[in-house]
């Protein structure tokens, strides 16, 4: 009877350790490991501009609108409304409340075109509201 209590003890033993090495593992992939560290936000805007200056690392946008009104948007990564397109224009119903696009890995260049600054193209239909902050890393 002793046999089988030490028996049966060292296999849920060995299953206890597996299935912690097994939690490691998981725990290293959703937490951080092998995802992107977005280290920088910016302010929140509510007008086109360049919410970032000087050459970066773009990782995404999110935009919250009204909850009526739709939104539209065109990212270059330039400090002005030209040069590379990281987001060809896109429309956002108004229904949709929140909004994120993202890229992982970031986007440094666009073929041998460097980021140097992230522009927001944005209107917003009947006048409602909205704002929008970039992730980055510089």
């Amino acid at each position: 009877m002793r046999k089988k209590t030490i028996i049966i003890g060292l296999i849920v033993g060995v299953l206890v350790m597996a299935g912690s090495l097994a939690r490691a593992d998981w725990m290293s992939l959703t937490m951080g490991a092998g995802q992107a560290q977005v280290t920088k936000t910016s302010s929140w805007a509510t007008s086109s501009g360049a919410a970032v200056t000087g050459a970066c690392a773009y990782y995404g946008i999110t935009v919250l609108t009204d909850g009526t009104n739709a939104v539209t948007i065109k990212i270059y990564g330039n400090t002005s409304a030209t040069g590379v397109v990281l987001l060809e224009t896109t429309t956002i119903p108004g229904s949709q409340r929140v909004f994120t696009h993202g890229y992982s890995p970031a986007v440094y260049k666009v073929g041998t075109t460097a980021i140097n600054g992230v522009y927001v193209s944005s209107s917003v239909a009947g006048g409602g509201s909205y704002a929008y902050q970039i992730q980055y890393d510089q």
